[in-house]
């Protein structure tokens, strides 16, 4: 090959270690290697550097693929969930609906027998009106026949005795019979239409004044039951019920006579009612029973739903809590396993690691000592940076557990939960002898500095 293209060749090769900051220092002279001693040393560390840097790549995909994976089924197993919960939403709000029609023809049915109730109300009460009315014109008419006997009566002891007394003292003398027959019809006549224009008056004023008198019963009747129901309809105590009753009891009794009333006591009753009624119409606060019957449905209503409601709540937080309590188990037991991990397993991967050392550098003799004593110099921190990071993990997987046991009081948002099970779904396995070694391998090359001697006796 043409040595300007293997100049070249090692110019564009520098470059992009320097650009990737694998070159530190002065550039590697690749295509003359032989020239200086220090330059197979370079090119054995750069080798080295990429080789580890392609190791931990590869480590870095394997975590990002498992936290994919990991990922991937927590958004399936979460999908499910959420699909579930939409599905009793669903179901739920079925019911509510089912609920909701139920609900209004109920209160449509109470409507039809509230107003049938009323309807019944208000044909009792004209039942009961006309039933007065009935009595008191049965009452009547007995008075109108008593009267009308009484004066039959009348009439025919007064016809006796009129009868009576001129046949007592007529003398017939001489007269013929047509002239005296002629004079006792005139007289009978005249006297019978006398009584006939008496007994028409009488009829007259004894018929209107029994209508007065009925139209006087029926119209006390009437504003003592309009009284008697405005109060009741505004809570009033009715004191005229009690007196009310006993006078039915008596006109029941002796339909003939007539309930007494007062007047004065009558309008004083209706103007007191009429000033309560007005009252409650003027009030603010007055609320028809329509509108207050509606609201109470509504209460009712809020309230049932308010209860499903916090039944789920409830069921939610109990599925939380069994989660939390299932998670914690497995931290639990996760970090048993790492506390048994003997401390043989670290001594033997160390004496493993010191074999590789060793039978590489069987050429090299002299110089097993000072590499011991560099591995004992680098083991050091390595222990101790592994004891850092075990605690590092404790202090996390106790900051997870307090998170959780926080969140069992109070609901996470979504994004945060999702990370939380992300972070205690990841499987904690125990490490094996290999992968300690391949630590220490790991902490030896970053803390260790090989010399020119080793190099020598790394490249013979």
């Amino acid at each position: 090959m043409d040595p300007r293209d293997l100049k070249s060749a090692s110019t564009y090769v520098n470059n992009q270690l320097a650009a990737r900051g694998l070159l530190r220092g002065n550039p590697i002279p690749f295509h003359k290697p032989g020239e200086d001693d220090s330059t197979p040393a370079k090119i054995i560390n750069l080798v080295h550097e990429l080789i580890a840097r392609r190791d931990r790549e590869g480590e870095q995909r394997e975590d990002l693929a498992l936290t994919i994976r990991t990922l991937r089924t927590t958004e399936v197993k979460q999908n499910e969930t959420i699909e579930q919960l939409k599905e009793k939403n669903r179901e739920l709000e079925r019911k509510n609906a089912i609920l909701d029609s139920q609900t209004r023809s109920f209160n449509s049915t109470l409507r039809t027998v509230e107003a049938s109730a009323n309807a019944l109300r208000h044909e009792a009460a004209r039942l009961k009106t006309l039933l007065a009315q009935v009595r008191t014109q049965c009452a009547n008419d007995i008075r109108k026949r008593d009267i009308q006997i009484q004066k039959m009566k009348e009439r025919l002891t007064d016809s006796s005795k009129r009868g009576r007394a001129p046949m007592a003292h007529i003398t017939v003398i001489g007269a013929s019979k047509g002239s005296v027959l002629g004079g006792g019809e005139d007289g009978t006549a005249t006297t019978a239409a006398g009584n006939s224009l008496a007994a028409d008056t009488t009829d007259f004023l004894t018929t209107l004044s029994q209508g007065l008198a009925d139209e006087n019963d029926n119209l006390i009747a009437l504003i003592r039951q309009t009284l008697s129901t405005l109060k009741t309809i505004q809570g009033l105590p009715d004191d005229d019920g009690l007196h009310a009753t006993q006078e039915d009891a008596e006109d029941a009794e002796n339909p003939v006579a007539a309930p007494p009333a007062s007047f004065d006591a009558l309008s004083d009753d209706l103007e007191g009612v009429l000033y309560s009624l007005k009252e409650l119409l003027n009030q603010p606060n007055y609320v028809p029973l329509e509108e207050l019957a509606e609201r109470d449905a509504e209460i009712a209503r809020l309230v049932a739903k308010n209860e499903t409601l916090e039944k789920e709540w409830k069921k939610a937080i109990e599925l939380v809590d069994g989660w939390n309590k299932t998670l914690g188990r497995k931290f639990d037991k996760e970090r048993a396993k790492e506390s048994k991990v003997p401390a043989k397993e670290r001594k033997r991967g160390q004496r493993a690691l010191a074999d590789i050392v060793n039978s590489r550098n069987d050429a090299a003799a002299p110089e097993e000592e000072e590499k011991e004593e560099e591995k004992e110099v680098a083991d050091k921190p390595v222990e101790g940076e592994t004891r850092a990071e075990c605690a590092n993990d404790r202090d996390e997987d106790m900051s997870d557990v307090q998170l959780l046991v926080v969140e069992e009081s109070k609901p996470a948002e979504p994004t945060r939960r999702r990370s939380l099970r992300n972070k205690e779904k990841k499987p904690k396995q125990t490490p094996s002898p290999k992968s300690i070694v391949k630590k220490k391998r790991k902490s030896t090359r970053k803390t260790r500095s090989f010399s020119s001697r080793e190099l020598e006796s790394l490249v013979s």
